[in-house]
């Protein structure tokens, strides 16, 4: 891989809420740390979408700031709040 991958999870209505996404996101990043030797994962997340913001959170990713215009959404430009996690 050598340049940027990109995933856009998204949990079931009745799913939501109950730890599966963060779940998820912590295994993917330990796996990509372990047997990818990755160093860094970031997470663009749009600003307005609190329930995305907290999986991060929940995962161990550390909110690092806003990159203006960084998303385009349907045709919009979009500011994005940049979320990283360190390999251990």
């Amino acid at each position: 891989m050598g340049g940027e991958e990109h995933i856009a999870p998204s949990t079931a209505v009745p799913f939501r809420r109950r730890g599966y996404a963060a779940r998820a996101l912590r295994l993917a990043a330990a796996w990509a740390f372990d047997e990818l030797a990755i160093a860094r994962l970031e997470l663009y997340v749009d600003p307005d979408n609190i329930g995305s913001r907290a999986v991060a959170r929940a995962a161990g990713f550390v909110e690092e700031g806003v990159l203006r215009s960084r998303l385009k959404i349907s045709d919009v430009r979009r500011d994005a709040v940049l979320y990283a996690k360190l390999a251990p």
